[in-house]
């Protein structure tokens, strides 16, 4: 039903913007989407060279240079909550090697 469904997105939204919180990312809170748009606080921070390294383990983030000036920037989905939750895991500990 549609109820569940609207459910279940405000439930990944609300984890993936706990996640996010948790390892230090600034955002502004979706309204809505199945997507975060985050940035971390690294100086001179390149989304499209982080979200290529994300991949050699598994993890697809969409750059932000894709929407526009926002090369700090990189967009995450809320998939189900299981890979989620592994995703965010492994953006942390590639984040903490930076």
């Amino acid at each position: 039903s549609t109820h569940s469904f609207a459910r279940k997105i405000r439930s990944r939204q609300k984890t993936l913007s706990d996640l996010a919180e948790n390892i230090g990312l600034e955002f502004i809170e979706p309204d809505g989407a199945m997507y975060l748009f985050a940035r971390t606080k690294h100086k001179n921070f390149d989304a499209t060279k982080f979200s290529e390294k994300l991949l050699d383990h598994g993890v697809a983030i969409a750059p932000g240079e894709g929407f526009g000036d926002y090369k700090e920037f990189f967009r995450i989905t809320a998939i189900d909550e299981t890979k989620l939750k592994e995703g965010m895991t492994i953006l942390d500990s590639v984040l903490k090697e930076l």
